[in-house]
């Protein structure tokens, strides 16, 4: 009989997030399906045609980078551009559709959605390692070739689709949900009474700023091929490149997701740190610089960088300079940052609702 009441109520704590919004029930998986079929279509075309001097053009998908990876023995990377660029992205939508159409409880449905929205932006891995190659085609004339075929922005749209749905469900399950009482009303401000990270976190702050500037306009890469103009490229030469091109679309994915989300990061811890903020404010505040977060994709694009100088010089030799460090203090010390500073603010929201005492 005990385990009876037990099931009973297990079942009465949880409901279906589509029966809450009802003038979404169709909209968002209307929206799942769009990338879902986005997606399917992307892997069974090529993302792009490279052609260099004295060889037969050649395809680029993603498919065909796991089996040519997987060819040359190099079976992590294989499996890892498997996982996030083909096997990922549709378990993503098998679970959002289920989150979206099946009891779940409140509590579980919102780790599940959060862990789904943190992991999203990994699936990009294998478009910038193609934007890279694009790059590096650029003023090279006949020399070396590429040209972007419908599978690359197919994959970006229905990668980037997938966030915003996710992104969007996390928000409605928490509008949904009652929000925590305030039990400490008065204005939060992090820095106070942090004890070492009052020093550590600022410190941080500027470094992961100088780090951010240097890797943005310092060369990452540079061609070695002896036939081709050695070219050498920054992240900001990188979007001047591709918008050159006519490739308004990856210019702008690059403007934005490496240097203007990062930026917008930054700036928005900088404030959220030291800002004094009535603590509904501050909530807001802190979930608005989450959402920012997920967007900003200088980590992805470094791993991208790994993978390529890893297959990258079976196109053409190349090489990697000094902005590739720079680009590895600046995500090392982003996510240190995001670490110590995260601490403290979570407990401010902890200290909030009365459940967490920061201290010194």
């Amino acid at each position: 009989m005990l385990m009876i009441m037990v099931d009973q109520a297990g079942k009465a704590d949880r409901d279906v997030l589509a029966f809450r919004f009802s003038g979404l029930a169709m909209l968002m998986p209307g929206l799942l399906v769009v990338s879902l079929t986005l997606n399917v279509v992307a892997l069974t075309v090529p993302f792009m045609m490279i052609q260099t001097l004295g060889k037969q053009p050649e395809s680029y998908s993603i498919p065909h980078t796991v089996t040519l990876m997987w060819t040359y023995k190099l079976y992590w990377i294989a499996i890892l551009i498997a996982g996030f660029s083909i096997t990922f992205p549709f378990l993503k939508l098998a679970s959002l559709f289920m989150l979206w159409y099946t009891p779940w409880r409140s509590r579980t449905r919102e780790r599940y959605l959060r862990v789904l929205t943190s992991l999203g932006r990994w699936s990009l891995l294998d478009v910038f390692v193609a934007l890279v190659l694009i790059v590096l085609s650029h003023d090279q004339g006949q020399l070396f070739i590429t040209k972007t075929h419908v599978g690359l922005p197919l994959f970006l749209l229905a990668i980037c689709l997938s966030m915003v749905c996710s992104e969007t469900m996390l928000s409605l399950q928490l509008r949904s949900e009652p929000a925590p009482p305030i039990v400490k009303p008065e204005p939060v401000r992090p820095a106070e009474k942090s004890g070492f990270r009052m020093i550590v976190v600022p410190l941080l702050i500027l470094l992961s700023a100088v780090a951010l500037v240097t890797a943005v306009g310092l060369p990452y890469i540079k061609i070695t091929e002896w036939f081709l103009t050695k070219n050498a490229y920054s992240i900001l030469g990188t979007f001047g490149a591709l918008f050159s091109d006519g490739k308004y679309l990856f210019a702008a994915v690059v403007l934005i997701f490496l240097v203007v989300t990062p930026a917008l990061r930054l700036v928005g811890l900088s404030i959220l740190w030291y800002r004094r903020v009535l603590p509904e404010d501050f909530r807001k505040h802190e979930a608005l610089l989450d959402g920012v977060g997920k967007w900003a994709m200088l980590d992805v694009f470094g791993l991208a960088l790994l993978l390529f100088l890893t297959e990258g010089s079976r196109f053409v030799k190349i090489e990697a300079t000094a902005g590739i460090w720079a680009m590895v203090s600046a995500i090392f010390l982003s996510s240190l940052l995001g670490l110590i500073a995260g601490s403290v603010i979570r407990a401010r929201l902890g200290e909030i609702k009365g459940t967490v005492t920061v201290h010194e």
